[in-house]
C-alpha cells in the first residue's frame, strides 16, 4: 500500500517482469556453482552470494533459479522509478517462481514503511510447454518466510501449485493464457468492487449549510500524492504577463474578473504553505466569446498542465454522464405553445469548495499590477477548467431538486427533463402556467444558491413577475440562441445562422470542408437535404485517398463553392418553434409517420407529427430527420432500403419515448416492396445481413406499422438524394410531409395485397440456403483424425491421441467399462505412441499385417519382425545381450517422417541441445532409425536455440575486382582513405604531456583542418576521381573526431568541397572491411613498421614527418616524390646544372617530343601490367562457391565480433542490395536499435522466411 508520510498515486493494474535469469547469463552454473557436496560457491561477482535453501538441493534449481546480482539491482531501480514517479500499488500478485518473487521482492524494497506483501498466485507461472520435465518444487510460504520475504500468508490463490504441476504434460498453449486471463479477470472484478462509485464519493462529500452547498473534489485515489508545480505555475503566469504587456486590454479584463471573484468570496488570498502533496497551482488565462453587439470573458483554470508527469486533471474522476440528449430537450421545447428559457447565473461558482481540497486549487496573480509581488490564491468555489466540476455542478442540482420533489412536485420533473448543463429550456400549455413555473422553479433553485437569470419568452405575459434585471432583452439581434438553435420569440420561429466562414481561398482542402459542413449546427434535422450533400462530398474524397491540405479536385471543388454558396441562403428557411397552433392535448388524436428512403449515396428518415383536432382540421408538423452516406462497400438498392427502414424505426421509437406526449399509433413508410417483404418475413429465412437488421426493426416497431408509400410522395427522398436551400425552403413535403398526409386514412396509398412480394427475383437472392450434407467416413485410423502437423511435441501429440482413444473408448463401452480417472495410465499413453509408430511405418515401409512389403534390400541386414502389437522391430544380433527389451530390439523407423522429426526433436531438448552423436545415441535406447546420422542431422539444423549458438554467417563468393582495380589509370586517380591510430606522441611545448596523432596529422582536430590536409594532398598527387573510406559513423568506438567530422552539418561542408572538386566519396558497407582490401594492406604496412621502429617510444610531431632522411650521412630523405617527378616536391629544381639550363632553354618542340617520349613509355608500362600481371587476378583464392542465398524476411543475427554472441542483434532482412554480377552482397536488417545496412557475411540465418 501506498506510505502514510507520502502518498502516491496508484494504477489499476501493472505487469513487471521479472529480472534476469542466472542459467540464461551463466548456463552452467549449477554444475561450477555447486561442490559435489552440495555446496554453493559463487565465481563471478554477478552471482548472488548465497542460495537458498531448497529441499532436493541444487536440483531444484533446474526449473526454478533465481535471479542475478544485476537483476535484483534493476528490480530495486525500478522500484525507485516507480517511487519517483508517483506510481504506487495496493496489492502485488506474483508467479511462485523464485525469480519473480526476488524481483518483486526487490521493488518492495524502494518502499519503506510499505505494509504490502507480496501474494503467491501459481496461476501467473509460465507456460509449462517450455519446460521439460515436471521438476517444479516451489518455495512453500514458510520457507518463504524465512528467507526473509515478505509474504501475505492468508492470500487464498486462484490455482495452487500442485494442481499447476498436475497440468505438466497436458496444458497447451490455450489453456496458459486461459488460466492468465481469468486470474486477471477475477482482479479487475475484485478492483472494480472495491471502487467507490462517483455518485457514493459525491454524496460522502457533500455538505449544506442552509443557503448554499459544498463539495469535495472526485478524487481517483483518495491517497494520491501531487508534486509542488509552484515554479510552471509561476512561469505561465510570466508568460502571460508578457502577451498582456502587447494588449494592455488583456490585462484589464482579467484583472476586472479576479477582482470580481475576490469581491464575491470566490477565491482568497493566502499566505501559508500548502499540505505537502496535497497543494496544486493552477494557471488560468481568459476566454472570450463574441455575442451579437457584446464579448463575454470568462476566466478558465489549466488544471490539465502536467508536471512531473501528472497533472490535477488526471487525478480527478470526470464522473457520470449527466446531462440530458439535447435533440430530447428540443424535441420537448417544440411541444407547448409558451416556450420558456433561462439559465443558472455562474452555476460552478455557485458550488462551494470544502475545506479540505482548497490548496490544490491555488493560484497565482499580481495584485498590485505589473512588477508588483505575487500573491498566492485559493479557490472557495468550483472553478472552469476541473474535470470534475460539470459533474459535481450537475450533480448539486440535481440533489437539490430530489431533495425538494415533495414541496414543488411537477416543476422538479419539468426541470429535470429541460436542464442542460446551466440551460434550462421548457414549454407550457398556457400562460398562468408559464408564469407559474417561473416563479416556483426560481424559487426552487433559489433555494439550493442558485439564480436563474436571463429569462425570455414567446409571450411576454408569462414573465411579468420577473425582475427587470432577470429578463433577458438584446438589442442588437432578435434571434437568441437555445441550446445553440435560433430562436426567433417574436415569430416563435426556428431559424439558421449561416456560419462565419474563414477567408476565402484560391484553393480549397479536404481540411476546409470538413470544418466548414461540420459549422453547420442542425440538431433538429431541418437541414438534412442540404448538408448531406456535403457529406457525399466529403465521402467521395475519402475515397481518393488525399491528404487534409491537398487541394480539392477540379469536379469537386465546383459543387463545393456553390454549395458554399448556399450557405448565405440559410437565413430564409424558418419553421415553427411550435407543432402546432393548439395545445397537443386538445387533439383528439396523435400520431407519428416515419419514412425511410435510399440512393446510391445515403440514405435517410424523416419524422412527422399529425394532429387530428377535429375531422376536417387536420394539421401535420415536421419533427426530425437523420441521414447517413451509403457505406463505401457496394450494397444493392433493396438493402440500402432496408438501412433506412432500420433508421426510420430507431427514429420514430425515439421521438415517441423523448415527445412524452399521448401518441396512439405509429407508422413507418417506405417504398421499397422488397424491404418491406423483408421486414414481413421470417428473419430466420433471410441471409445474415438482411436477418440482422430485420431482426432488430421486428424488435422495435410491429409489422403492422410498415405500409408502403409511391416513391414521388416520400418526403425522405428529399434527404438521400439532396436539394438546393432554395428548393428546401418552398418544399411544402418536407416540412409538411406527403398532401394526403394531412387527409383521411382511407386516401393513404396502399399497396395491393394480392401481388405476392415474396416472389420477386431480389427477394430470393436474399433467401438463405438450406442444404443437406451427406459424409462418407474414411478408415478411421490416427493420421485421418489428428494431422501431426499441427503439434511442434511429441509429447502433446502423444496426449491428444490417448485422450481422443478414451473419448472413442467411452461412448462405445457401457458404463462399467469407462476410463474415468483424473489423469492418463501410462498404458494409455504407450498405445498412443505405438499408434503413430505403426502409422509411420506403414507409411513409409507400405506395411500393412506382414513383412512381404517391408522386406527391402535396406532392412535385409536388420532382421525385421513384428511384435505382438504390429510394430515392426529389428531383430539384429543382441538377442543374448542384457539390455532392455526396447533396446535389444528396437522400433525400426525410416530417415524422414513427421513423426521421426517430432522424436528427433524431443531427444534433442531432452539432451539440452546435445550434438548428432549423444542425440542419436539417446534415441538408439528405443529406436532404430534407418541413416539415423542424417536424420538427427537434419533436425539439429532446423533447431533455433542451436542456430543461435552455432550457425555460422552467409557465405558468398567472391565478387569481381572493381574497375578501379583492373583497368589503367593515373595514380592517385582512385583513393583509398583510412584513419590510423592514434600515435601516442609528445607534446611540442610541454614533454610531460602526451598527445594523439594520426598518420595524417591534424595539428586540430577540426572540419577546417580536415579540409586543408585534403587539399594538400590534392596539389602533391592531383586531383582524384573518387575517394573510398570506412563508414565512420557507425564505429560505436571511433575517435571524437571522427564522430565529429561525418555529423550532419560538418558533413554536408565536406560534400560540398567534394562536389567542388569534382570528387565522388563512396563509403564501403558497413562493418566490412575486407570491401577496402588494398589501403588496409597498406595501413597493416605503415603499421608494422611504425611498431617496430618506434616500439613504446614517444616521438615528437615533428620526428614522425616523413621529410628527413633516415640515413644521417645522406643531404636528403628519399620520398615517393623522387620516383615520380625525380625530386622532392617541396625543393626548387636545381639550376646549377648547364644541362638542366640549357633544358629550361629549350624549345617548345623540344618539349613536344619529351612528352610524346614520356607517353610511350607510359602506355609500353600499362600494355606489360595487363599482360603480366592482371591476368593473375584471374584466380579466386577463397570464397569461391555459390552458397545459400538470404531472402527477404528470413530472421538473422547481426554480427558484432566486438560483443559475446549471445548478445548479437536478432532482426529480420528488409532489403536485399545485390552488386554488380547480382549476386546479394549486402542487407538491410530491422532491429530493434533500427534499420541497419549489413554484409551478408556478418548476417547468420535463424529462420528461413517462409517460415512466417
Amino acid at each position: 500500500m501506498a506510505n502514510e508520510t507520502q502518498p502516491i498515486n496508484a494504477l489499476p493494474e501493472g505487469q513487471i517482469r521479472h529480472g534476469e535469469r542466472m542459467d540464461r547469463v551463466f548456463p552452467g552454473w549449477l554444475r561450477l556453482g555447486f561442490t559435489d557436496l552440495g555446496a554453493y560457491r559463487p565465481y563471478d561477482l554477478n552471482m548472488p552470494l548465497r542460495a537458498v535453501k531448497r529441499e532436493n538441493g541444487w536440483k531444484d534449481f533446474y526449473n526454478d533459479p533465481p535471479i542475478t546480482e544485476i537483476g535484483y539491482a534493476t528490480s530495486q531501480m525500478i522500484g525507485r522509478g516507480m517511487k519517483l514517479s508517483g506510481i504506487g500499488f495496493d496489492m502485488v500478485y506474483c508467479s511462485p517462481a523464485l525469480r519473480s518473487i526476488q524481483s518483486a521482492h526487490g521493488i518492495l524494497k524502494s518502499f519503506p514503511g510499505s505494509n504490502t506483501k507480496i501474494c503467491i498466485e501459481a496461476g501467473l507461472f509460465e507456460y509449462l510447454g517450455w519446460y521439460e520435465n515436471a521438476n517444479l518444487n516451489f518455495l512453500n510460504t514458510d520457507q518463504l518466510v524465512s528467507e526473509g520475504y515478505e509474504i501475505q500468508p492468508n492470500y487464498i490463490p486462484y490455482m495452487m501449485a500442485q494442481t499447476l504441476k498436475n497440468k505438466f504434460h497436458s496444458e497447451t498453449i490455450e489453456e496458459y493464457y486461459k488460466r492468465v486471463n481469468t486470474v486477471t479477470l477475477l482482479w479487475s472484478r475484485k478492483s472494480k468492487s472495491d471502487e467507490v462509485d462517483p455518485e457514493k464519493r459525491f454524496r460522502e462529500g457533500l455538505s449544506y449549510d442552509g443557503t448554499r452547498y459544498s463539495v469535495r473534489l472526485l478524487w481517483k485515489n483518495s491517497g494520491c500524492w501531487l508534486p509542488d508545480n509552484f515554479a510552471v505555475a509561476k512561469r505561465r503566469l510570466e508568460t502571460l504577463e508578457r502577451r498582456m504587456a502587447r494588449e494592455p486590454s488583456r490585462r484589464d479584463v482579467h484583472s476586472s474578473i479576479l477582482h470580481s471573484y475576490l469581491v464575491n468570496g470566490w477565491a482568497e488570498e493566502i499566505t501559508s504553505e500548502g499540505p505537502e502533496g496535497r497543494t496544486w497551482y493552477l494557471p488560468h488565462h481568459v476566454v472570450s466569446q463574441q455575442g451579437p453587439g457584446a464579448t463575454k470573458h470568462r476566466i478558465v483554470f489549466d488544471a490539465s498542465a502536467k508536471f512531473k508527469g501528472t497533472s490535477l486533471n488526471e487525478q480527478l474522476d470526470s464522473g457520470l454522464k449527466l446531462q440530458a440528449d439535447l435533440l430530447g430537450i428540443l424535441l420537448r421545447f417544440r411541444r407547448f405553445r409558451v416556450a420558456l428559457q433561462s439559465d443558472i447565473a455562474k452555476m460552478f461558482l455557485q458550488v462551494g469548495l470544502r475545506e479540505e481540497d482548497r490548496d490544490v486549487c491555488r493560484f497565482l496573480w499580481r495584485k498590485d499590477g505589473p512588477g508588483g509581488p505575487i500573491a498566492t490564491y485559493r479557490l472557495t468555489r468550483v472553478c472552469f477548467g476541473l474535470a470534475c466540476s460539470p459533474y459535481l455542478a450537475m450533480q448539486v442540482v440535481n440533489h437539490h431538486l430530489r431533495e425538494k420533489r415533495d414541496c414543488f412536485g411537477t416543476v422538479v420533473d419539468d426541470i429535470m427533463a429541460g436542464m442542460y448543463v446551466d440551460d434550462l429550456v421548457v414549454s407550457c400549455d398556457s400562460i398562468e402556467e408559464a408564469r407559474d413555473f417561473a416563479h416556483r422553479s426560481s424559487e426552487l433553485l433559489a433555494s439550493g444558491g442558485f439564480h436563474l437569470a436571463k429569462w425570455a419568452s414567446n409571450a411576454p405575459e408569462a414573465l411579468v413577475d420577473r425582475p427587470t434585471e432577470e429578463i433577458f432583452r438584446d438589442r442588437y439581434s432578435c434571434l437568441w440562441k437555445t441550446l445553440g438553435v435560433s430562436w426567433n420569440p417574436q415569430e416563435d420561429e426556428l431559424t439558421f445562422r449561416p456560419p462565419e466562414l474563414a477567408a476565402s481561398q484560391n484553393q480549397e482542402t479536404k481540411r476546409d470542408l470538413l470544418r466548414t459542413a461540420a459549422s453547420v449546427f442542425d440538431p433538429l434535422g431541418g437541414l438534412t437535404p442540404f448538408t448531406v450533400r456535403a457529406k457525399q462530398m466529403f465521402q467521395s474524397l475519402w475515397q481518393t485517398g488525399m491528404a487534409w491540405d491537398d487541394n480539392l479536385p477540379a469536379e469537386v471543388e465546383l459543387q463545393w463553392r456553390v454549395w458554399k454558396l448556399e450557405l448565405n441562403e440559410l437565413h430564409c428557411i424558418a419553421m415553427p418553434r411550435a407543432y402546432f397552433p393548439f395545445s397537443p392535448t386538445e387533439a383528439s388524436r396523435l400520431e407519428l409517420h416515419g419514412f425511410g428512403d435510399a440512393s446510391e449515396a445515403a440514405y435517410a428518415a424523416v419524422v412527422y407529427l399529425r394532429a387530428v383536432k377535429t375531422p376536417d382540421d387536420v394539421q401535420v408538423s415536421f419533427v426530425t430527420a437523420k441521414s447517413r452516406v451509403a457505406p463505401l462497400k457496394k450494397l444493392s438498392t433493396p438493402r440500402l432500403e432496408l438501412m433506412a427502414a432500420l433508421l426510420c424505426a430507431r427514429l420514430v421509437c425515439y421521438v415517441r419515448k423523448e415527445l412524452a406526449l399521448n401518441v396512439e399509433a405509429c407508422h413507418c413508410w417506405s417504398d421499397s416492396k422488397v424491404a418491406l417483404g423483408w421486414i414481413n418475413g421470417d428473419a430466420n429465412r433471410w441471409k445474415l445481413f438482411v436477418a440482422n437488421r430485420v431482426r432488430e426493426i421486428q424488435a422495435l416497431t410491429p409489422s403492422l406499422w410498415w405500409r408502403y408509400i409511391p416513391t414521388e410522395d416520400n418526403p425522405a427522398d428529399l434527404a438521400s438524394r439532396g436539394c438546393t436551400v432554395k428548393n428546401l425552403s418552398s418544399s411544402l413535403k418536407w416540412w409538411q410531409g406527403p398532401t394526403w398526409l394531412r387527409g383521411s386514412p382511407e386516401t393513404w396509398p396502399e399497396a395491393e395485397r394480392e401481388e405476392r412480394i415474396e416472389s420477386l427475383e431480389v427477394l430470393e437472392k436474399e433467401r438463405r440456403a438450406t442444404a443437406v450434407l451427406v459424409t462418407v467416413s474414411p478408415p478411421q485410423d490416427a493420421a485421418n483424425v489428428i494431422n501431426p502437423g499441427r503439434y511442434s511435441s511429441f509429447e502433446r501429440l502423444i496426449r491428444v491421441t490417448a485422450w481422443c482413444r478414451r473419448f472413442r473408448h467411452n461412448t462405445t463401452m457401457p458404463a462399467c467399462s469407462k476410463r474415468t480417472g483424473i489423469g492418463l495410465t501410462s498404458d494409455e499413453l504407450k498405445e498412443a505412441e505405438r499408434i503413430w509408430i505403426r502409422q509411420e511405418q506403414i507409411h513409409a515401409f507400405g506395411l500393412k499385417e506382414s513383412l512381404d512389403k517391408a522386406m527391402t534390400k535396406m532392412l535385409c541386414g536388420l532382421n525385421p519382425f513384428l511384435d505382438e502389437f504390429g510394430v515392426l522391430r529389428v531383430g539384429g544380433r543382441l538377442g543374448r545381450a542384457q539390455l532392455e527389451e526396447e533396446t535389444k530390439f528396437s522400433a525400426l523407423l525410416p530417415r524422414k517422417g513427421m513423426i521421426v522429426d517430432l522424436l528427433n526433436r524431443r531427444e534433442h531438448n531432452r539432451q539440452l541441445h546435445a550434438g548428432v552423436a549423444q542425440t542419436l545415441a539417446a534415441l538408439r535406447e528405443r529406436f532404430w532409425i534407418l541413416r539415423g546420422r542424417s536424420a538427427v542431422k537434419r533436425v539439429l539444423r532446423t533447431c533455433g536455440i542451436c542456430r543461435r549458438v552455432a550457425a555460422r554467417p552467409f557465405q558468398q563468393r567472391m565478387g569481381d575486382l572493381p574497375a578501379i582495380r583492373v583497368n589503367p589509370a593515373r595514380p592517385f586517380s582512385n583513393v583509398g582513405i583510412d584513419f590510423v591510430g592514434p600515435l601516442l606522441v609528445r607534446s611540442e611545448s610541454s614533454k610531460s604531456v602526451i598527445k594523439k596523432a594520426y598518420i595524417c596529422l591534424f595539428t586540430y582536430q577540426t572540419i577546417e583542418s580536415f579540409l586543408r590536409a585534403l587539399r594538400r594532398f590534392v596539389a602533391r598527387r592531383g586531383r582524384p576521381d573518387t575517394i573510398q573510406s570506412d563508414n565512420f559513423r557507425t564505429f560505436h568506438q571511433a575517435n571524437a573526431f571522427l564522430k565529429h567530422l561525418f555529423s550532419g552539418r560538418n558533413w554536408e561542408t565536406v560534400q560540398r568541397h567534394l562536389a567542388s572538386e569534382r570528387v565522388e566519396w563512396i563509403f564501403i558497407t558497413e562493418r566490412s572491411p575486407w570491401c577496402g582490401g588494398y589501403w588496409e594492406r597498406l595501413v597493416r604496412s605503415v603499421k608494422t613498421a611504425l611498431k617496430a621502429t618506434l616500439g613504446q617510444c614517444l616521438a615528437a610531431p615533428d620526428e614522425l614527418r616523413d621529410a628527413r632522411a633516415c640515413d644521417l650521412d645522406e643531404e636528403m630523405a628519399l620520398t615517393p616524390a623522387h620516383f615520380l617527378i625525380g625530386r622532392s616536391l617541396a625543393s626548387f629544381p636545381d639550376r646549377s646544372n648547364s644541362a638542366d639550363r640549357g633544358t629550361l632553354r629549350s624549345s617548345s618542340r623540344h618539349l613536344l617530343h619529351r612528352w610524346s617520349y614520356q607517353q610511350k613509355l607510359v602506355g609500353a608500362f600499362w600494355k606489360r601490367w595487363k599482360r603480366e600481371y592482371v591476368v593473375t587476378l584471374s584466380s579466386r583464392g577463397k570464397w569461391k562457391k555459390l552458397h545459400e542465398q538470404p531472402r527477404v524476411g528470413d530472421v538473422v543475427l547481426v554480427a558484432d565480433y566486438n560483443t559475446p554472441r549471445r548478445r548479437w542483434s536478432l532482426g529480420r532482412i528488409v532489403e536485399l542490395l545485390t552488386g554488380g554480377d547480382g549476386l546479394t552482397r549486402s542487407a538491410k536488417v530491422n532491429t530493434a536499435a533500427g534499420t541497419l545496412c549489413r554484409s551478408v557475411r556478418t548476417l547468420v540465418l535463424l529462420e528461413l522466411a517462409e517460415a512466417y
